[in-house]
């Protein structure tokens, strides 16, 4: 099949054709007889001293590298930025293969002072000759009289064999044809937080985002940081990215924004949060190869500031935020019997993951079961938060009338500086005697009269022939003596039998108890190791569910060996109860940094470092084992 094509059409082809031949047989003089080009240009001459210019150097070099090398002067300047790219390409022709490398240096300048400010020329030095770019001169106005940026001719370059002919500005098997190499400068990837100053627990809001001066193909991949030290929690993940144009110091940009999270500092002190990192296809025509850059953020450091002294009593350090409490009770009147549906809720801003609610107080004549929690995240504004719900089931023991107490919870207000109480409202409830059931086999209607025995039964008086009103009533036999009961002379002995056991029952229970606490403390290392056998198998399954097992193989441990809970206890708290145990400094420094371990495992895995699973479960093991060793387990 053959396709039909215009005169101008074929000229045009064949034109390109002979160029493109010329191009392979005959080497250009110019690039026999300069071996170096360089030269400097600024995309401005005239700009106000509160908007910054670019420079860009570019070294051709067909062949060596110069001896010598300096870019241009730029004292009158502040460089705000610099980068630098390479580019290569190879030709052949009669005379062999030759290649061509160009550098090219971009630097972001912001001037010093006002004036006529001079960027001296840089020199390049290869065999003897030296090179260099001329002296450029910008004239520098007052802040606030800058011009908008005019687009400037690009530095010369290369044309490809197409170049200069209708329909051929565009190289189809490479760049565009006057477009130089993306650079440093053009794609720059931005970590920022909105403060750089915070208490401990409170919010920080790190957004990442990609600026380019050219357009973007793709993001083939994208690496979040490690948040050493920061519990995280997302706030923004798009799953499309789109530009959206800014104009940051006088340049136009294409903004991308990859991320946002929510960070929380753990510890006070300064804390760096790390780069991140980003490959980057940058755009070109179907048939162009595209440029794949790889671009790093600068790391951000944060100071983190402890709380305030002056904390009321109850408060749980990890209350930091904005928090209201309420408490409800469902129904208010109930039966007795029927089960009571109570609903303790905490709902505001702050870090939802790590809020401790308080415990509901006992109530006599109330059965509490333990509660059951439900968690709803919401963020706002981009602040992170949402509710936390203990429902709790009451079961009246008794009728009467009820009082729920008020429940505080104490929380630390960033914004405020202060420390602030959530309370609610103490809840009045009615529990309603219930209905006795009645005995089985007994008749509605029969029953025992009070105070007394229920009546005899009608029967009939056999010789009358009549129904007989009422049976005579049967005379009982005189009772015994009561001296003549066979439990007389145990009812005599009960009473010093009752002494007996008072006096020894303690001993005994105390003797029951060592024991059992012996028995219990013996075990525990071998618990334990079970345990951590059980963490290992889940270490391939998911870093939460190693961590968070790991963790309470810790505490079934500790809470075997002390006799008491430590699940709930401050670092501080748990530390000091070790410390008057016996348990030696080392083993407390191991312990406390595994559990810290565990809890960034837990709530930020992607900020610990590979292997760190294998050396949680050694230090715990070796936890473990100093602990055995110590006054603590001496038991063993």
């Amino acid at each position: 099949m053959q396709t039909r094509i215009g005169e101008r059409s074929a000229a045009m082809v064949l034109v390109a054709l002979a160029f493109f031949a010329s191009g392979l047989l005959v080497p250009l003089a110019a690039q026999a007889q300069d071996p170096i080009e360089y030269y400097a240009a600024v995309d401005r001459n005239e700009i106000a001293v509160d908007e910054t210019l670019t420079l860009t150097v570019t070294l051709t070099m067909r062949g060596k590298e110069p001896t010598e090398f300096q870019l241009p002067t730029t004292s009158d300047f502040d460089v705000i930025s610099q980068g630098t790219s390479t580019q290569s390409s190879f030709s052949f022709g009669t005379g062999g293969a030759s290649s061509t490398r160009t550098r090219t240096h971009t630097m972001v300048l912001r001037p010093l002072r006002e004036g006529r400010l001079a960027i001296e020329p840089g020199v390049a030095v290869l065999d003897g000759k030296r090179y260099q770019t001329g002296k450029i001169t910008v004239q520098v106005g007052k802040a606030g009289t800058g011009r908008p940026q005019a687009q400037q001719p690009l530095p010369r370059r290369p044309s490809t064999p197409f170049g200069g002919f209708p329909g051929f500005d565009e190289d189809p098997f490479g760049r565009r044809r006057n477009a130089p190499p993306p650079t440093e400068g053009d794609v720059v990837l931005v970590a920022s937080v909105d403060k750089e100053e915070v208490y401990i627990g409170e919010q920080v809001t790190l957004s990442i985002s990609l600026r380019s001066r050219r357009e973007v193909g793709g993001i083939p991949n994208f690496q979040m940081p490690k948040f050493d030290g920061f519990w995280a929690e997302d706030l923004e993940s798009p799953t499309q990215i789109e530009a959206e144009t800014q104009v940051i110091d006088g340049i136009a940009w294409r903004v991308y924004h990859l991320r946002r999270r929510a960070l929380f500092p753990l510890r006070e002190g300064e804390l760096q949060i790390d780069p991140a990192q980003v490959e980057v296809e940058m755009g070109g025509s179907f048939f162009a190869r595209r440029d794949r850059l790889s671009r790093s953020s600068r790391p951000v450091t944060l100071r983190v500031k402890p709380l305030p002294p002056g904390a009321p009593r109850g408060f749980a350090p990890s209350n930091v935020g904005r928090w209201e409490l309420h408490l409800d009770a469902e129904p208010t009147t109930a039966a007795f019997g029927a089960p009571i549906t109570l609903l303790l809720r905490a709902e505001g801003v702050g870090n939802l993951g790590s809020l401790e609610l308080p415990r509901l107080p006992a109530i006599e004549g109330m059965k509490i079961f333990d509660p059951v929690q439900h968690d709803e995240v919401q963020i706002r504004q981009r602040r992170y938060g949402g509710s936390r719900v203990h429902e709790y089931v009451l079961v009246p023991q008794r009728a009467g009338r009820f009082t729920i107490p008020a429940v505080e919870m104490p929380f630390f207000h960033p914004q405020t500086g202060r420390y602030e109480t959530g309370r609610t409202q103490p809840i009045s409830l009615q529990v309603l005697p219930g209905q006795m059931p009645q005995p089985q086999g007994q008749p509605q209607g029969q029953g025992r009269v009070a105070g007394g025995d229920a009546p005899p039964p009608v029967v009939a008086d056999p010789g009358s022939g009549l129904a007989g009103i009422r049976a005579a009533t049967s005379v009982e036999p005189r009772a015994r003596p009561i001296y003549r009961s066979s439990w007389f002379a145990f009812a005599l002995l009960l009473p010093g039998l009752a002494l007996l056991g008072a006096v020894l029952m303690p001993r005994i229970s105390a003797a029951h108890a060592r024991g059992e606490d012996g028995r219990r403390k013996k075990g525990a290392g071998r618990v334990a190791r079970k345990r951590l056998a059980a963490a290992r198998a889940l270490a391939g399954r998911g870093e939460g569910a190693f961590y968070t097992e790991l963790d309470r193989a810790l505490h079934a441990y500790l809470e075997l060996k002390l006799g008491r809970p430590t699940a709930g206890l401050a670092r501080e708290q748990l530390a000091e109860i070790l410390q008057e145990a016996g348990v030696p400094q080392d083993a407390r420094d191991a312990l406390r940094e595994t559990l810290d371990t565990c809890d960034v495992g837990r709530f930020a895995p992607g900020a610990l470092a590979a292997g760190a699973a294998a050396t949680a479960l050694e230090r715990a093991a070796a936890v473990i084992d100093g602990i055995e060793a110590s006054a603590l387990g001496g038991a063993r």
